[in-house]
C-alpha cells in the first residue's frame, strides 16, 4: 500500500539462561522506551529522539514560481530550488517544498543542524511533493542533525537518496532521520539504490516505501556501507532487484524491525556482503557486518529472505516468512583473505511457511563460513505441499522447534499473518533481551509467541 504523505517454554528459560543471555545481537546495550502515554511502542532510537523534540525557528519555502536570485525564502517570495534553500539554511530551519514536481540532481555538503535545532527538509503538508530525475534525487555529504520527510523521489539514474561522509571516514555524517518517503523507479539495469548510505552513524529510517531500484539482480532498496547505530522500522520494501536491505563495509549495530518485505530481490536481507577494501569504515575491519538485529518483520515471496554474508553476529528473531521461493536462509562468505568467517548467527522464534517444491534447500551454506557457530531454536516450520515434512536440513541441530503444525494465520492470502491463542506458535518462543515489540508495536508476552505478531484477542 502506498504511503500517504499526510502525514514448556517457561522451563526452558529457567534451565537455559546462558542460551537466552547469548541471544542478544551483542554490542551496545539498548534501552527500549515506549512513547509517552502508551504501554507499547517503538524500540531503541539511535538518534536520541532529536527529531521529535525539535524546535524550528524559521520556515524556508521552495516553489517552482520562486526565484533563487530575488527570492528570500518566505512563503510570499520563495526560492526556486532546494539547492538554494539548503545553501542558506541554518540550524532550526524547516525547508518546505511545494506540492509540485521538482527537478532532481540536488547536491549539498555540510548541511548541519544541531540536536536542539535540526534542519528539516519536508514536502508540502498536504502531500504531492515530488523530486524527479537527476543522477541522485538528493545527495547530502557530511550532513548532521537533518530530517527528510514527506517527499516522493523517482526516476533518478543513480540513487534516489544518497547520504555520505564525503570520503572523510573519520567524520561520518550523523543523526539523520528519514520519514514517510516514497522512493521508486531508480535506475534500471544495475547497481542503483533507493537509499545509498555511506559513512552514516545514528540514523532512523521510519515508515518509508521503497520499490523498483536497480536491475539485473543488482542494486538495493536500502544500501549501507560502513554505517553504524541505525534503526530501519515500519517500512514497506517491495519489488527489489538485488537486495531490499544490505549492510556491508563494516556496518554495525543496526536494528531492523517491523518492516514488510515482498518480492524484495535476490537477497531480501543481505546481512553483510562484498565491499572493496578501500570503502570499509573503519579501515582494517575484518568483517562485513556485525551485531545486526532483525525482529518482527514479514517476508513474502522472497527468493532468499535471510542471508548472513561475512557477518559476525546477527540475531534474526520473531519474523514471519511466507512462501520463500529458493532458499529460506543463506550462510555465505564473499571476502575471504584476512576476514573472519561468517559466524555466530542466530535464527530463533521465527515462523516459516513454504512449499517444498519452491525450495532448492532450506539453508544454503557456502565455503569459508563457520556454520557450526550458528544457533537455530524455537522456530515453526510448516510445509503447504508436503504433509510428511519432518523438519528442515540445517548445518547444526535445531532445538525446541515445531514441525508441520499449521500456525493458523488469520488470512495469509490477504497478507494478514496474525495468530490466535489456539495457534501452536502462541507462547512457544524464548524470551530475548533485544525483542520487545511485535509488528503492531504490541508487547511480546513472556514467553513470547513465534513470528512477527503476538497473539491477538
Amino acid at each position: 500500500m502506498r504511503i500517504h504523505f499526510r502525514l514448556c517454554v517457561a522451563l526452558l528459560a529457567a534451565v537455559l539462561p546462558a542460551l537466552i543471555a547469548g541471544c542478544s545481537s551483542g554490542g551496545k546495550k539498548r534501552t527500549f522506551i515506549p512513547p509517552a502515554g502508551t504501554s507499547t511502542g517503538f524500540t531503541w532510537d539511535p538518534t536520541g529522539g532529536f527529531a521529535d523534540n525539535a524546535t524550528y525557528l524559521r520556515e524556508v519555502y521552495v516553489a517552482l514560481a520562486g526565484n533563487d536570485s530575488t527570492g528570500n525564502g518566505s512563503q510570499a517570495n520563495p526560492y526556486f530550488s532546494l539547492t538554494k534553500a539548503l545553501t542558506v539554511a541554518v540550524p532550526g530551519d524547516k525547508v518546505i517544498l511545494s506540492a509540485e514536481v521538482h527537478s532532481g540532481g540536488i547536491y549539498r555538503q555540510d548541511v548541519k543542524g544541531t540536536a536542539g535545532a535540526p534542519i528539516m527538509i519536508t514536502g508540502d503538508p498536504g502531500g504531492g511533493t515530488v523530486i524527479d530525475g537527476g543522477t541522485n534525487c538528493i545527495q547530502l555529504s557530511d550532513a548532521e542533525y537533518v530530517v527528510i520527510q514527506d517527499i516522493e523521489m523517482r526516476n533518478a539514474t543513480g540513487n534516489g537518496l544518497n547520504i555520505d561522509d564525503g570520503g572523510t571516514f573519520d567524520t561520518p555524517a550523523h543523526h539523520i532521520v528519514f520519514r514517510r518517503l516514497f522512493i521508486h523507479d531508480i535506475g534500471s539495469d544495475g547497481n542503483q539504490d533507493g537509499m545509498k548510505l555511506s559513512g552514516l552513524d545514528y540514523f532512523l529510517i521510519d515508515n518509508c516505501e521503497i520499490a523498483r531500484c536497480g536491475g539485473n539482480m543488482s542494486g538495493s532498496l536500502i544500501d549501507m556501507v560502513g554505517c553504524h547505530h541505525g534503526q530501519i522500522r515500519g517500512n514497506n520494501l517491495h519489488e527489489g532487484s538485488g537486495n531490499a536491505v544490505q549492510a556491508k563495509g563494516a556496518t554495525e549495530d543496526i536494528y531492523i524491525w517491523r518492516n514488510r518485505f515482498e518480492a524484495a530481490g535476490a537477497r531480501a536481507l543481505n546481512l553483510g556482503g562484498s565491499t572493496g577494501l578501500a570503502y570499509f569504515r573503519p579501515q582494517g575491519a575484518d568483517y562485513e557486518a556485525r551485531n545486526l538485529t532483525v525482529v518482527a518483520n514479514v517476508f513474502i515471496s522472497c527468493e532468499a529472505p535471510i542471508c548472513y554474508v561475512g557477518c559476525d553476529g546477527a540475531l534474526v528473531a520473531n519474523n514471519t516468512i511466507y512462501l520463500p521461493n529458493h532458499w529460506v536462509i543463506r550462510i555465505l562468505q564473499e571476502t575471504v583473505t584476512g576476514f573472519i568467517p561468517c559466524r555466530n548467527g542466530k535464527f530463533i522464534n521465527n515462523i516459516i511457511v513454504f512449499n517444498n517444491a519452491d525450495l532448492s534447500t532450506y539453508c544454503n551454506v557456502g565455503p569459508d563460513t563457520a556454520p557450526d557457530t550458528f544457533t537455530f531454536s524455537n522456530n515453526l516450520w510448516f510445509s503447504l505441499d508436503s504433509p510428511g515434512f519432518t523438519g528442515p536440513t540445517l548445518p547444526v541441530a535445531e532445538t525446541d522447534s515445531i514441525y508441520q503444525q499449521d500456525p493458523g494465520f488469520a488470512n495469509a492470502g490477504a497478507g494478514d499473518f496474525h495468530i490466535g491463542s489456539g495457534s501452536p506458535a502462541a507462547g512457544a518462543g524464548i524470551t530475548l533481551s533485544d525483542v520487545k515489540y511485535d509488528f503492531d508495536q504490541a508487547v511480546y508476552a513472556s514467553p513470547p509467541s513465534l513470528g512477527a505478531f503476538e497473539v491477538t484477542n
